[in-house]
């Protein structure tokens, strides 16, 4: 099921860093929905740690694009990663909810 994407123009990040970020949406948006979903009718049973392990492997799938893991987040369901090219300290978050998957720069 394909849901909706919010591609985020945040003026504060070079054009060419939104492009990466927006590719990453991208490439994670399947599986990042997949463990949303999951997340939503298992959380009671299952630890969330092993939902942030296989965050951080999805991320990892991208270090090629010079993406590093920062961590998982519970609430909003998601993750924080650092990218080659932005900002020093810029961090962004890719993050599901009911109506759809978007990223966001976080610092």
């Amino acid at each position: 099921m394909k849901r909706g994407r919010k591609y985020v123009t945040d003026v504060a990040t070079d054009p060419a860093v939104l492009v990466q970020v927006n590719l990453m949406l991208d490439a994670t948006a399947q599986q990042m929905e997949y463990l949303y979903f999951r997340w939503q009718d298992e959380r009671e049973y299952e630890d969330f740690a092993d939902y942030g392990a296989q965050m951080q492997k999805i991320a990892g799938e991208h270090e090629h694009r010079g993406v590093k893991f920062v961590r998982a987040m519970q609430k909003p369901f998601g993750f924080v990663f650092t990218i080659a090219g932005a900002p020093a300290g810029a961090t962004y978050a890719i993050t599901c909810l009911a109506n759809g998957i978007q990223w966001k720069r976080k610092s």
